[in-house]
């Protein structure tokens, strides 16, 4: 089952209303695309998409994130890998030496860990540790 047929899935049979609402907005944006079936890593995107513009507006206007909005929209995304894991991946597997720049680094890692890791949070952790 793709992620967006286990999103449609649930959407029909959910009881809770707030995951049907939140439901109903992820699949609203998955039907504004050009295709209409897409892959798991396209549906991942449009969701992390909606979680950055939710937190983006939540600060623009001074609230704290809303942890069960997020919370729920985080259970169809892959589980993300701590700092640590990121570091100790990257101290195992990339050379250094062998890139121009250390930012070349960032490309090695999401090629290899995908959607487990942010793009954000690879370049913090090279910036801070490399």
């Amino acid at each position: 089952m793709t992620l967006q047929e286990k999103l449609r899935h649930d959407l029909r049979n959910s009881e809770d209303p707030s995951l049907r609402a939140i439901l109903r907005i992820v699949l609203g944006e998955i039907d504004r695309q050009p295709k209409k079936v897409l892959t798991d890593s396209e549906v991942e995107w449009i969701i992390k998409k909606l979680i950055k513009s939710e937190k983006e507006l939540l600060e623009s206007t001074g609230r704290s994130t809303d942890p069960a909005f997020i919370a729920l929209l985080n259970l169809y995304l892959p589980k993300q890998l701590n700092d640590d894991e990121i570091e100790g991946w990257i101290r195992n597997n990339v050379d250094f030496s062998s890139l121009k720049n250390k930012m070349q680094a960032i490309g090695i890692v999401t090629k290899n860990l995908g959607s487990a890791v942010d793009g954000k949070k690879i370049k913090e952790i090279i910036l801070k540790k490399f």
